[in-house]
């Protein structure tokens, strides 16, 4: 029986341990609700309310992130994290995703304005700087390396 509740305590510690590295405002049956598409849904909405898109943009775009993206985001990612890639293997995988957002960027840009265009390129240019500092790059701006 001491064993038993042991085993219980310890579990119970690893479970909240888990629970803390995720952020602990979820229930495990939370987790991972979202959508797949939600993540762009998301950008979508910034887009509309920066660049005053009409609904038939909002549609377009949407549409057309959902098609170059939106089914190859991660799911390769996932099978490939059991495997270990080698430094040229990911920068082939960056390549491709580079890519296909310059893709992306140009199909959105055929359904905006001219005036919209600028700001797009104005919250490109935001993004890439958060992205930037996420990584940790002092400045923003990677090492010459790389």
């Amino acid at each position: 029986m001491k064993k038993f509740l042991l085993i219980m305590v310890m579990f119970l510690g690893v479970m909240s341990l888990a629970q803390a590295q995720r952020g602990g405002t979820q229930r495990p049956s939370e987790a991972n609700t979202r959508p797949q598409g939600a993540r762009g849904g998301n950008q979508v909405e910034q887009l509309k309310e920066q660049l005053t898109l009409t609904d038939d943009q909002v549609a377009k775009i949407e549409e057309i992130m959902q098609s170059s993206i939106g089914g190859r985001g991660m799911q390769g990612g996932a099978q490939g994290a059991q495997a270990e890639f080698t430094e040229e293997d990911m920068a082939q995988m960056r390549e491709q995703m580079q890519a296909r957002m310059a893709e992306q960027q140009t199909k959105i840009k055929a359904v905006l304005t001219a005036e919209q265009i600028t700001k797009y390129d104005a919250y490109l240019e935001q993004r890439s700087q958060q992205m930037q500092n996420r990584q940790g790059f002092p400045g923003g701006t990677p090492p010459a390396g790389n």
